[in-house]
């Protein structure tokens, strides 16, 4: 084995010239999609629980925006409701993913429900405290809508990282027997 190889041979009676990541890859990994979480939610709490409603800066110039990709054909229906819903859909996407490659794959419905719980409590404390703002059972659904994306997002990388890696055993073993 080279020096310095984050990878180790298997122990003594595995299979010949095999290797295997190293013991602490795996921590490293989970550490690092931690505190990307922590990130994100760090960036969620600042968006969800602004006093006034985050939009106002920028209402006027996505409406302007809006209205001149109509008049070259961006459809009518596409207006400032379903641009705020889809920035709902698109601010759990990322949680969503996080919380799918935390858990275990088995488990992929609890980040789902700990994503739709957030967002609900989120909207219950704008109602509650944030009198600026109201709470709104669509916002949750959207949410909802994006945690769901990222977590599928997240078990069809699981998906595919198995099938590559049961591919390359495949081959290798097909290797030895030519």
């Amino acid at each position: 084995m080279q020096a310095g190889s984050k990878c180790r041979e298997d122990p003594p009676g595995t299979a010949e010239g095999k290797r295997r990541p190293a013991a602490g890859s795996h921590g490293a990994r989970r550490a690092f999609l931690g505190l990307a979480a922590a990130a994100v939610l760090a960036g969620m709490g600042a968006v969800l629980l602004t006093p006034g409603p985050v939009d106002q800066p920028v209402y006027g110039t996505v409406l302007r925006a809006l209205r001149r990709l109509q008049e070259h054909g961006l459809p009518g229906w596409v207006d400032y409701t379903a641009v705020e819903a889809a920035a709902n859909v698109l601010l759990f996407v990322p949680l969503g993913l996080l919380a799918g490659l935390l858990l275990p794959a088995r488990r992929w419905w609890l980040g789902l429900l700990l994503c739709v719980g957030l967002a609900a409590g989120a909207e219950i404390s704008q109602d509650l405290f944030l009198p600026r703002r109201q709470g709104d059972l669509q916002d949750v659904l959207n949410n909802g809508a994006g945690a769901l994306l990222g977590v599928a997002v997240a078990a069809a990388g699981r998906t595919l990282r198995s099938s590559i890696r049961r591919g390359r055993t495949l081959r290798a073993v097909r290797r030895g027997r030519a």
